[in-house]
């Protein structure tokens, strides 16, 4: 479990996000996140609940991965196939298969991408393989595809409502604890999506006008996805894949100021809030509201009346990464 000194629940996902932003930039992996929990009567409670979400609850939060691997698959599997027309359901078993050397990935990634067709994130998989092999035409052709999508969505509110809503009816924990424990694995199964797209539009591979305009396509994309996480590794990408002196790399830079301010600024609406049981179901009813972390923190600021935008005077105060 996290100790008692964690952030509130709902500056929590900005803090991870930002985390994890931190370790895909330093290219670091990660050590199990979900490794010990939750415990036995949660275990128990979720089982008996048997619905997609505990079922998805389970395979997220169970054992480490060491021990139960082809368990996690399994359980997954069958949240999906428990509703069936939740896109969200089979993103998170696409994430777990891609962690499991015997799961095949394909078939997911194909009722993903017919679910959600204009999602790019469902052809991360699709990258990942082609870098592994070196396949450059396999590389490109994915890159095009994922640039031709609409947004990157890891479907980031839908599935901290439904895993809290999960983790909640067990007895073990009160709301405010099934939402940090949402959070957390959440964050956690965010960070491989990107480890790939990033290393494909850097360095030597934008010497190639084809991938260069595939990842100018991708950073728009990626600015349209559902949290901070992506918008800020597509606005990353776009100051890499336009010059410097360029309408589009000022306006990615313009865009990073505002991302930053609005999560600083939201920052110090939390600090200032209640905590509990009853502030955690305001978030989740934010996040059940809107689309997209970043409108949560938009509406959260425009609720205590002050500006979404930064004024000239603002200094960036998270750092330079």
């Amino acid at each position: 479990m996290y100790p008692p000194a964690l952030p509130s629940p709902r500056l929590l996902s900005a803090v991870l996000l930002s985390a994890a932003l931190l370790a895909l930039l330093a290219a670091c992996a990660s050590a199990d996140p979900l490794a010990g929990r939750p415990g036995k009567r949660t275990r128990t409670a979720l089982i008996s609940s048997g619905d997609a979400d505990s079922l998805a609850a389970l395979a997220l939060l169970g054992p480490s991965w060491d021990k139960s691997p082809e368990e996690r698959v399994a359980l997954m599997a069958r949240a999906s196939a428990a509703a069936p027309a939740r896109a969200d359901l089979v993103w998170l078993h696409l994430q777990i298969c891609r962690r499991v050397p015997a799961c095949q990935p394909q078939p997911i990634e194909a009722r993903l991408q017919q679910l959600d067709p204009g999602n790019a994130a469902a052809w991360s998989g699709e990258l990942e393989r082609g870098t592994v092999l070196a396949d450059p035409a396999q590389v490109q052709a994915t890159l095009a595809a994922m640039g031709n999508a609409e947004r990157f969505d890891i479907y980031w509110n839908t599935t901290i409502v439904h895993l809290t809503g999960a983790l909640s009816k067990a007895p073990t924990m009160d709301l405010s604890t099934a939402l940090v424990d949402a959070i957390g694995v959440a964050a956690a199964e965010a960070v491989p999506a990107y480890q790939q797209i990033g290393n494909a539009c850097r360095g030597a591979a934008l010497d190639f006008p084809e991938t260069l305009a595939a990842c100018r396509r991708l950073s728009a994309v990626l600015r349209h996805g559902d949290t901070y996480l992506t918008e800020m590794v597509g606005l990353r990408i776009a100051q890499r894949v336009w010059p410097e002196g360029s309408a589009q790399y000022q306006d990615a830079v313009a865009a990073r100021r505002v991302a930053r301010y609005r999560m600083d600024t939201y920052s110090r609406i939390d600090a200032a809030m209640p905590k509990g049981n009853a502030a955690a179901q305001r978030y989740l009813d934010a996040l059940a509201a809107h689309r997209t972390e970043q409108e949560v923190f938009v509406a959260e600021i425009l609720r205590a009346g002050l500006d979404p935008d930064p004024g000239a005077d603002w200094t960036d105060t998270l750092g330079a990464q």
